[in-house]
């Protein structure tokens, strides 16, 4: 009796799992032969020209579309794709959420979507373009005029900053009776109830100083560098330990709770040391350690400039938010000054051709890809230092130094700033970044001057590993040498 209860219990076991078998396959069928089609696409961000990787997809009802439940949503991967898999036919909208629409303050359209009963259905999603978001934002269609978009915020609470005063300040140039004058320009909004503020007309391709101010808190100067494309977004915080002048001060630590951490880095990913680092007018001062490491202990929080120098590297200028003790170490990338050349044998004593050089001027300013100054243009301006030049071309400024003007422009990547190469008569001024080029041209020796901004379309003698633009100097000939 025993053998028969054991093989009764064992039948059952086996029936079991049989309608369990049976169940899973049925469900299974069922599921695979659900109708449906696959609606897919890429979320694009068209000012960074980069996919939007995080993106929040939303697939809506046509007939509810502003309902808070969506259909479906997923999430964008990495390269900015997303699916919705066995959606049932029907009219669809999709749309998408992620923090850089609000950081630039934009609202991006539905897309309307009509699902078939099978096959697959593309909705292309996307951040409008800089020169779209300029316009709706200006109403300009000139081509010219640029965008600074921001929300100010409180470094010590993170609230926003309603009511606030975001001040914007930049330089131009004009020849007034032969001479260049020098005009600050400048620009002030409000910002909204959260915090928000929107400035039209700043300078494509130029540097503009900016400062927050919001009651008895205010950010520090803020130097950013306008791209080219004319959309700059840049979030501002202020704070009570900040001066509240648009001009910067030398001022002491006193209370300072600030802390800056971070490391200085080559664009290969090894640790640059012995980098300098200084906050602002040298309220604080690190040297990074032989693994690129600094701290900055003793900075007032809020938002300000950040300014790194090291032997042999470019001069990196970055702004900052300090937000107290932050965790993180972001690393900030330097880039050498060096050029690696090929062994070469020098068969002549001197290869250069003064004259040639200025017959070259004269073609490469027929094509018009750069600044061109020839000597009557130079006689027109009557400059009483060469960086009076230099101050009528757009892309190039000169930073104040201790030891005079010091030329810079946008540099590339994480780098704010960096210098031109500058050749004299065809030949490269080594290790010059701009510092001492009025003690190095007399104006009176000038024969041509030209400056380019742009590393794409430099004649190829100029071009250097530096990643940057360059200044060719041609002066009087010296014969007999």
């Amino acid at each position: 009796m025993a053998g028969a209860s054991t093989t009764e219990q064992s039948l059952g076991v086996r029936r079991l799992l049989l309608l369990l078998l049976l169940l899973l396959t049925g469900l299974t069928r069922s599921a695979s032969a659900q109708p449906g089609s696959l609606v897919t696409g890429v979320v694009f961000d068209s000012v960074a020209g980069r996919p939007l990787a995080g993106a929040a997809v939303q697939l809506l009802l046509a007939s509810n579309p502003a309902a808070l439940q969506p259909f479906k949503s997923v999430y964008a991967d990495a390269e900015g794709r997303y699916y919705f898999d066995t959606v049932p036919r029907g009219r669809y909208a999709v749309g998408f959420l992620h923090p850089r629409v609000d950081s630039l303050q934009i609202e991006t359209p539905l897309v309307p979507v009509a699902v078939p009963d099978s096959g697959s259905v593309v909705a292309m999603l996307g951040i409008p373009t800089a020169g779209s978001i300029i316009k709706a934002s200006c109403k300009s269609t000139d081509g010219e005029t640029g965008l600074l978009v921001g929300r100010a915020r409180s470094a010590t609470s993170l609230l926003p900053a309603a009511g606030g005063s975001v001040r914007v300040e930049w330089e131009n140039f004009t020849l007034n009776n032969r001479a260049v004058q020098r005009l600050t320009r400048g620009a002030t909004v409000r910002t909204a109830e959260d915090g928000a503020f929107q400035l039209c007309g700043v300078p494509r391709g130029g540097l503009v100083r900016v400062r927050l101010t919001h009651g008895l808190e205010a950010s520090g100067v803020v130097t950013l560098m306008v791209p080219e494309q004319g959309l700059l977004q840049r979030d501002l915080f202020a704070s009570a330990e900040q001066d509240t002048s648009l001009t910067p001060v030398t001022t002491t630590r006193g209370d300072y709770r600030g802390v800056i951490r971070g490391r200085t880095m080559h664009g290969e990913g090894f640790p640059v040391p012995r980098v300098r680092v200084r906050f602002a007018d040298g309220v604080a001062e690190a040297t990074s350690n032989d693994e690129g490491y600094f701290t900055l202990r003793g900075v007032p929080l809020g938002s300000a400039t950040l300014d790194l120098r090291a032997v042999g590297y470019l001069p990196v200028i970055m702004p900052v938010d300090v937000l107290g003790d932050e965790p993180g170490t972001p690393s900030y990338v330097m880039q050498t000054r060096a050029e690696y050349l090929d062994t070469v044998k020098v068969i002549a004593k001197d290869v250069r051709d003064f004259n040639t050089g200025i017959a070259g001027f004269e073609q490469r300013r027929m094509r018009g890809i750069g600044h061109y100054f020839s000597k009557a243009s130079i006689d027109s301006i009557a400059p009483q230092v060469f960086t009076d030049i230099l101050r009528r071309v757009t892309g190039f400024t000169l930073l104040p130094s201790r030891n005079g003007p010091r030329l810079v422009m946008h540099g590339m990547g994480l780098q704010m700033f960096c210098a031109p190469a500058v050749f004299v008569n065809g030949s490269r001024a080594s290790e010059l970044d701009g510092t001492g080029l009025d003690a190095l041209v007399n104006v009176q020796d000038l024969e041509a001057v030209e400056a380019y901004t742009r590393t794409g379309s430099m004649p190829a003698q100029f071009q250097t590993l530096d990643g940057c633009g360059a200044l060719a100097i041609w002066t009087k000939a010296k014969r007999g040498t």
